[in-house]
């Protein structure tokens, strides 16, 4: 199921990875993650000096969210299963959020096809979730009751 979040009172700000993490209640750990499209406002961060595209295993992630207070203007968490791996120098579909008009679709999809989940920063104002894991799809619409399926609202805005 594919979500967007526009609004809710557990986000202190739309893009905050520690409460999409939350919500997930320790899912995330189950993937590695491709980050790409990055842009953060922090400037004493471990993020800041990193690739505009990282390969990352799951607790990492995890760990280094929850480390911090950090939003992320602009970025797309593309999770695979433990078994796949990527080479970010020989990277054919690099994800992104900025300019993509694949999200406004009637049927948006994951960008990478051996992705199983996408979380989409978009521009500090939203969070987009497009997942094959009905699991976390679950937990993300409970944990945040402002979240919208992504179809439906598509089809009122188009």
């Amino acid at each position: 199921m594919n979500y967007i979040l526009e609004d809710d009172p557990k986000m202190p700000y739309y893009t905050d990875m520690r409460q999409i993490f939350k919500s997930f209640n320790g899912l995330e750990k189950n993937y590695n993650w491709l980050i790409t499209n990055l842009e953060c406002n922090s400037y004493n961060s471990i993020w800041v000096g990193k690739k505009k595209v990282l390969w990352i295993d799951g607790k990492t992630l995890s760990d280094r969210v929850f480390k911090e207070e950090i939003q992320f203007i602009w970025a797309v968490f593309s999770g695979f299963n433990k078994n796949i791996e990527i080479d970010v120098n020989k990277l054919e579909i690099e994800p992104y959020a900025d300019g993509n008009p694949n999200f406004w679709v009637a049927n948006p999809k994951i960008q990478h096809p051996l992705a199983s989940v996408e979380i989409v920063c978009f521009d500090s104002s939203l969070t987009l979730l497009l997942s094959k894991d009905d699991e976390l799809g679950k937990r993300f619409s409970e944990y945040f009751k402002g979240a919208k399926i992504l179809e439906n609202y598509n089809s009122k805005t188009s």
